[in-house]
């Protein structure tokens, strides 16, 4: 600033240079003299800019006011207009997709077409099409076709339309979240929109890739759209548990078949042929016992079963020592016959026998003891004298989404009733 200073004294006001420095000395005087008296200043100013507006400062003030409220204003009118496309009573697909044709015929230069996108993402659980892959693609559509292609290397560097990009990845991490897996129009699609060498279709790219890996890997296939039916989810449920011997049968019951029963609902039950021998040849001296409930994740969603269940047999392990010659094992020479042990089915284990497995629609006491009285009439006649101990907890709950939350499983002691 010195520098400045001196340069336009000598050039241009052609003072000389001795006496520059002069000069200088008088500037730096006026301006200590001008700081010392700053505050008083300042606060005159102030007064003026509220009192009479008298300089140009206090109307860029106004004017800048006035530009913060219009954009406050259109801001709040973009909301407003976002909010009264989705305003709906019927809340379906086919109105879903009438908002997305209306939107596109009002809007021809598809001017907030990023806000949009946002607010029908927000909306699709309600007018439940999240998991409709067509609807993710028409939102796509929206989109203005080359407009967004970046078309050099520069373009590509430095995130070319950055706003509508992380607008379609997010569309794309909901696609992700709910399980809908991209085809290859979606490809093309995309391609039209942000090119070859957008982040979306690298995005895309990956999904492709590891949705069907994952996809296939489960060796329970769930229904897709998920579905949240009672009696379905039960059924998947049973058939994934018994599926460990491929001779067991799920039997479809309903309670009011049952005399002096309650409840009004289903139960599905799960027995193989050897579970109904096991518990043929239980003791009629011991009880058995009906426990539950526990939790079982079929897709999204869950559900409670209940088991029934013996005290676990005795197993005698023979105990054979390595280093002791005299049970030295000579092929050749005479061996002596041991008993012969019929090996543990699946069925038995360690911390019991599982005799059957069921799910009902109200996982109720009620319905569980409607069970046992419908397996002692289909198969299962010793349930008549064998004592039967409910030993249950606090229900876990209700069929329970993926997205909710999930209630903790109580801690309370087993309420023991027993049937006889």
């Amino acid at each position: 600033m010195r520098q400045l200073v001196r340069t336009v004294l000598h050039r241009y006001v052609r003072i000389p240079t001795a006496n520059v420095l002069n000069v200088e000395r008088l500037l730096l005087n006026d301006a200590l003299q001008q700081r010392a008296i700053a505050p008083t200043h300042l606060h005159t100013c102030s007064v003026n800019l509220d009192s009479k507006r008298s300089n140009n400062s206090g109307y860029r003030l106004d004017e800048d006011e006035e530009d913060d409220n219009d954009d406050a204003a259109k801001a709040a009118k973009s909301a407003l207009s976002t909010r009264t496309y989705f305003d709906s009573d019927k809340r379906n697909k086919e109105t879903f997709e009438v908002m997305l044709d209306i939107y596109k015929k009002e809007n021809l230069n598809r001017k907030g077409v990023v806000e949009f996108i946002y607010a029908a993402l927000k909306h699709m659980d309600d007018y439940k099409v999240s998991y409709d892959l067509e609807v993710y693609k028409k939102l796509i559509e929206l989109m203005p076709e080359g407009k967004y292609v970046p078309e050099n290397f520069y373009s590509e560097a430095f995130f070319h339309y950055p706003k509508q990009q992380d607008c379609l990845i997010t569309l794309l991490d909901t696609m992700e979240l709910k399980g809908v897996c991209p085809d290859k129009e979606m490809v093309d699609i995309i391609k039209k929109r942000f090119g070859e060498r957008g982040q979306p279709l690298k995005k895309v790219w990956r999904q492709l890739y590891w949705f069907p890996k994952f996809k296939n890997a489960n060796p329970w296939p769930v229904p897709w759209p998920p579905v949240f039916d009672r009696f379905t989810l039960a059924k998947l449920a049973v058939e994934r548990i018994v599926s460990v011997d491929p001779q067991s049968v799920v039997s479809v019951y309903q309670t009011k078949s049952v005399p002096d029963s309650i409840d009004d609902t289903f139960i599905v039950s799960g027995q193989s042929p050897k579970q109904q021998k096991l518990l043929a040849q239980h003791p009629t001296t011991k009880s058995i016992y009906v426990e539950g409930s526990f939790r079982i994740w079929v897709g999204r969603a869950s559900i409670n079963y209940f088991i029934l269940r013996a005290d676990p047999k005795e197993f005698k392990e023979e105990l054979v020592d390595p280093d002791d010659v005299s049970n030295f094992h000579v092929p050749f020479l005479y061996e002596t016959p041991k008993a012969v042990i019929e090996k543990p089915s699946v069925h038995e284990q360690r911390d019991g026998t599982i005799l059957a497995v069921c799910a009902s629609g109200s996982s109720s006491r009620d319905s569980l003891l409607s069970w046992i009285r419908l397996l002692e009439t289909n198969g299962n006649p010793a349930l008549a004298e064998i004592p039967v101990i409910f030993s249950l907890k606090a229900p876990v709950g209700d069929i329970v989404a993926a997205n909710q939350d999930v209630p903790p499983h109580s801690d309370e002691e087993p309420e023991k009733v027993s049937s006889n």
